[in-house]
C-alpha cells in the first residue's frame, strides 16, 4: 500500500502525531482538507471546473454536454488561462516570471502557435510555464497544480478553518516528497515535478511555506487520435501507485493519511492559534490581523 493510514480521536493526539519530536516526517509536505472525501485532485481537474474547458465551445450538443473531458481543448483552454493572467499581470506592473515562450506571442489576442509548438515529444506543463503557473495557482487560478505546504501546522490550520458541520472527518496528507523527487531525478522518464517558487516577491506564500506538485502530462496535438484522448483525472495518491515500482513502495512510506473527527476542528483551530499559527501568521498584514481578530466573534 503506497498510503498508510492514521485515525484520532482528539486535537491534541492529532497535533502530537505532527510534531518533529514524536515522528521523524523530515523530507515530507502536507495538505489539509477540511473533508476525508476529498482526493490529490489538482482544482482544473476537479468535477466542478469541467465547464471551464467547454466555454468556447458550443456547451450542449442533443442534449449533452461536450468537450468537457478531452485533452486536446483542457489544455489549451489552461494555456490560454496562464497566458491571460500573465498578460494583465505584466500590463498592470506586477512583476511576472522571466518566460520568454510567452513573451513572444503578448502583442496578438491568441497564441495561434501554442498547438503547432506542442508537435513530437511534449508534456504539459512546459517547464518555462511552471513558475507562472504556481503564482497563477496561489492567486486563484485553477490549475494542474497541487498546493503543499513544508509545515504540518500551517495545512492543520487550514483543514480546521474549512470545517463547516461536525459530521465526517477531516485529513491531512503528509506526502514524502523528498524521496519522490529523489526517485524522479535518477529516472530521468518519471513524470513527477516539485514546483517551489521564489519566497521573495510572495509573502503569503513566504509565511504559508508553500510549494506545489505536478504530474507531467504528455500530448501530441499532431496525433491521430488526439482529439479523442480524454482527460486523466487520477488522483495523486492513485497515480504514483500505479507509477512506482513495488518494491518502491514497499521501502518508502509515500503518503500518511492522518484524518480527526469534523467536531474537533474548533478545539484543532484554537490550539493552533495558540501555538501562533492564526490568520496573522499565514496572511502576514491587515487583512490577516484583521481576520483573526473577528474570528471571536464570527463564530
Amino acid at each position: 500500500m503506497i498510503t498508510e493510514y492514521k485515525h484520532f480521536l482528539s486535537a491534541n493526539d492529532f497535533l502530537n502525531f505532527l510534531c518533529s519530536w514524536n515522528n521523524d516526517l523530515r523530507g515530507y509536505v502536507f495538505r489539509g482538507h477540511s473533508r476525508e472525501e476529498y482526493e490529490l485532485l489538482p482544482s482544473i481537474l476537479r468535477e466542478d471546473k469541467r465547464y471551464i474547458s467547454d466555454n468556447q465551445y458550443p456547451r450542449i450538443k442533443d442534449g449533452e454536454r461536450r468537450n468537457s473531458n478531452l485533452e486536446w481543448h483542457q489544455i489549451q483552454t489552461e494555456y490560454m488561462m496562464l497566458r491571460e493572467f500573465y498578460k494583465l499581470s505584466d500590463q498592470h506592473g506586477l512583476k511576472v516570471p522571466n518566460a520568454e515562450r510567452l513573451r513572444e506571442s503578448l502583442l496578438t489576442k491568441y497564441d495561434l502557435t501554442f498547438s503547432l509548438s506542442m508537435n513530437g515529444t511534449h508534456y504539459w506543463i512546459p517547464s518555462y510555464l511552471l513558475e507562472t503557473t504556481a503564482l497563477a495557482q496561489h492567486y486563484g487560478i485553477p490549475t494542474r497544480l497541487l498546493d503543499w505546504s513544508y509545515d504540518p501546522f500551517i495545512s492543520a490550520y487550514f483543514a480546521a478553518s474549512g470545517v463547516n458541520q461536525d459530521e465526517g472527518n477531516l485529513a491531512i496528507w503528509c506526502f514524502n516528497a523528498e524521496s519522490i523527487s529523489l526517485y524522479s531525478n535518477l529516472n530521468k522518464d518519471f513524470p513527477f515535478k516539485v514546483v517551489t517558487p521564489p519566497y521573495s516577491d510572495n509573502v503569503n506564500l513566504a509565511a504559508q511555506k508553500g510549494l506545489f506538485t505536478h504530474i507531467l502530462t504528455k500530448f501530441n496535438f499532431k496525433e491521430i487520435n488526439a482529439g479523442q484522448i480524454k482527460v486523466d483525472r487520477t488522483p495523486l495518491d492513485l497515480k504514483l501507485d500505479k507509477l512506482l515500482p513495488s518494491q518502491y513502495q514497499n521501502k518508502e512510506k509515500i503518503f500518511i493519511k492522518i484524518t480527526l473527527p469534523c467536531s474537533e476542528a474548533k478545539h484543532l483551530k484554537e490550539k493552533l492559534v495558540q501555538h501562533g499559527y492564526g490568520e496573522s501568521r499565514i496572511f502576514p498584514g491587515y487583512t490577516g490581523i484583521a481576520n483573526q481578530v473577528m474570528s471571536h466573534y464570527n463564530a
